[in-house]
């Protein structure tokens, strides 16, 4: 669930200890009351929907995860913004009259902004596909773009069903293990688990006794020979220990187990994306059960 929106009671001339004499003052209440006109975003997650939901024009700044096609799905809509890391001093002189940041993320830094009167909504991870809906609708609000918000729920329910429609009938759940860098998976309570369902497979992990998010051994992967193997896929050359674990020779040892490459930007956040990770794992449990993909 989305946590709730704070407004802080501070008043405009409120001040922070330790904080420079010059410090920009919050933007005066009533210039929030319609669309606010200078949104910063300090979080990936946050980011995907402003991107999605409110004009250019109207977005002072996003975090710098915004630009990484490796995991965030609209990097092409961020190019040419003004990107932030989440620090206090980045974004008071922006002026912004609509913050948003995750629950866990940049906690020092909302609390500093919320001192000096700003107006912040922190929004929880999406754990399934009711999330996206509640955050999607929390953010499309604040943006004063519900009836967009609207639309885009609407469009992500469409190709959900879509996808329930295809399904081959009388398949088998393919047993599907979904590996991720330093040797993660995932189980119940998972967003994946969650897109792993809906694209009618399967999740292993669950069986071998993952909830959320869990460690999975090479040898317990190996003596599991799941159906699928689903790692996420790599769109820059960028060398790292930590993704070793989904290349490792041992997986020969997986017999005919399909390897399947899917982008992170699809399963990192919660949003409409997730459709397209379903439609896609569907598509391969199909061809794999068939040996020809699906029309």
């Amino acid at each position: 669930m989305v946590a709730v929106v704070v407004l802080s009671t501070a008043p405009t001339g409120a001040t922070l200890a330790g904080a420079p004499v010059g410090a920009p003052a919050p933007i005066p209440t009533e210039t929030v009351k319609g669309k606010p006109q200078r949104i910063v975003s300090m979080n990936l997650c946050t980011d995907q929907l402003v991107l999605l939901l409110a004009e250019r024009d109207r977005i002072a700044s996003i975090s710098y995860l915004a630009f990484d096609p490796e995991i965030s799905h609209h990097a092409l809509l961020a190019q040419g913004l003004h990107a932030n890391h989440g620090q206090a001093e980045e974004i008071l002189p922006l002026r912004p009259d609509l913050i948003l940041a995750g629950t866990y993320t940049t906690r020092a830094t909302t609390t500093i902004l919320r001192r000096f009167g700003h107006r912040i909504l922190t929004l929880d991870p999406a754990s399934g596909f009711a999330d996206i809906h509640d955050n999607i609708r929390r953010v499309g609000k604040a943006l004063g773009e519900a009836p967009k918000a609207e639309r885009i729920i609407y469009d992500f329910d469409r190709r959900l069903a879509d996808v329930r429609r295809r399904s081959s009938p009388g398949r088998l759940a393919p047993r599907t293990i979904v590996l991720q860098p330093r040797g993660m998976t995932t189980g119940p309570g998972s967003l994946v688990d969650g897109i792993l369902r809906a694209a009618g497979l399967r999740n292993l992990s669950a069986d071998l006794g993952v909830t959320g998010m869990g460690f999975l051994p090479l040898e317990r992967l190996i003596a599991a020979r799941p159906d699928l193997l689903v790692v996420a896929a790599r769109t820059a050359e960028r060398p790292s220990l930590t993704h070793q674990a989904l290349h490792h020779p041992a997986h020969a040892a997986l017999g005919d187990a399909r390897r399947i490459e899917l982008p992170a930007s699809l399963w990192t956040c919660g949003g409409p994306q997730a459709a397209e990770a379903v439609a896609r794992l569907a598509k391969a449990a199909d061809t794999r059960d068939e040996g020809k993909p699906r029309p």
